[in-house]
C-alpha cells in the first residue's frame, strides 16, 4: 500500500507546540496532525448538518422509510414515546 506523504511548513511557534504536544502525550507528531484533521472534518460536518452514510447504510435506511414497521410491540412503544411529556415542559 502506498501512503501519501505530507510536508508541512510550520512557524517556529507551531513547530514548538507540536513538539511539546508529542513529548507530553507520548504520541507521534503524525498522529497528532491526523487527529486534528479528523476532528476538524467532524466539526465541519456537524456544523453543516451533513450526515454521510455508506451505500449499505443508506439502503438500510431507505428500507425502513419505505417499509413501515410491522411489529406491534415496536409500534406500541413508538406511540408511547410520542405521547411522553418531557420533564422540561412541566
Amino acid at each position: 500500500m502506498i501512503v501519501p506523504t505530507l510536508n508541512l511548513r510550520l512557524s517556529d511557534f507551531d513547530n514548538s507546540v507540536l513538539n511539546s504536544l508529542a513529548e507530553s502525550t507520548g504520541r507521534t507528531k503524525t498522529s497528532l496532525v491526523v487527529e486534528a484533521i479528523r476532528n476538524l472534518n467532524l466539526e465541519l460536518r456537524e456544523e453543516s448538518g451533513t450526515t454521510r452514510l455508506s451505500a449499505e447504510d443508506f439502503d438500510a435506511f431507505m428500507d425502513k422509510v419505505v417499509n413501515p414497521e410491522a411489529d406491534p410491540a415496536v409500534n406500541a412503544a413508538r406511540k408511547r414515546l410520542l405521547e411522553f411529556k418531557p420533564v422540561w415542559e412541566d
